[in-house]
């Protein structure tokens, strides 16, 4: 009797807790979704806490979801194909998923899923096969990675070039950097579409923009003439103040 009241009273305590959390998760906007807690996503999850990211970590395997709530983050138990459980990670107010479960088949049905939930959510999916790359963008991926293939990349890369990779990991990822690396969109209806790149980074400002990408093409150090459009994807460098400047002006245009 003593056993069964345990047994009852910690299953109470998790449905307890499964609800405290799941409020939480419901408060959240403009987060993203995180689906796998394995060996990249606990990479993953790392570098969004140092980038001060917003995340909540879906995972179905009791393990996993152990280690992401003793590190503190905020999980939702379930299976991340499951648009019940997508929901409750509030993924039509995401702004981004991440599909790094380490089944292609699972990663294909998430993509799938979100997508129709979210057409205009930012999905990245992992590829652990070749020929998983073409379904994942089939199912609606907007960028697919495989782990393999980038580690490859970057080791034949710190080969060849070692300097020019630090250079671009202290844009990326170096704390408190006075040089920071950031991408901004030009959204439908911004006052912005029309106007060139010189009114929102003037020459001689601190903040530069190295490239904007325009559909499927990318434009480096575009000429501070050029007119921004619609859908274009601004890559722009400088010191942190900077870009949280041009950050805010691209918002305030709206308000």
């Amino acid at each position: 009797l003593q056993l069964m009241s345990y047994t009852l009273e910690g299953r109470l305590g998790s449905v307890v807790l499964e609800r405290r959390m799941r409020k939480r998760v419901g408060g959240m906007t403009g987060h993203y979704i995180l689906c796998g807690f394995g060996r990249v996503g606990r990479e993953i999850a790392r570098i969004f806490t140092d980038e001060r990211i917003e995340f909540v970590i879906v995972d179905i395997n009791p393990e996993s979801l152990q280690r992401a709530a003793a590190a503190g983050f905020r999980t939702i138990t379930g299976d991340a194909a499951d648009t019940v459980t997508l929901r409750a990670a509030g993924v039509e107010r995401a702004r981004g998923l991440v599909a790094a479960v380490d089944s292609d088949e699972i990663n294909i049905y998430v993509t799938l899923s979100a997508r129709v939930l979210n057409a205009n959510l930012f999905i990245v999916a992992r590829a652990n096969r070749e020929d998983a790359e073409s379904k994942l963008r089939l199912a609606g991926a907007t960028r697919v990675i495989s782990p393999y293939r980038m580690g490859g990349r970057r080791m034949a890369s710190l080969a060849m070039r070692p300097t020019a990779v630090e250079f671009v990991d202290t844009l990326l990822f170096a704390k408190n950097s006075r040089l920071v690396l950031e991408d901004f969109a030009i959204s439908a209806g911004s006052p912005w579409i029309g106007k060139a790149i010189a009114s929102l980074a003037p020459d001689g400002d601190e903040v530069f923009v190295l490239a904007i990408k325009r559909g499927e093409t990318m434009l480096f150090r575009p000429d501070l003439q050029t007119a921004l459009a619609q859908s274009d994807e601004i890559v722009a460098a400088g010191p942190p103040e900077g870009i949280r400047a041009l950050d805010e002006r691209l918002r305030s245009a709206f308000s």
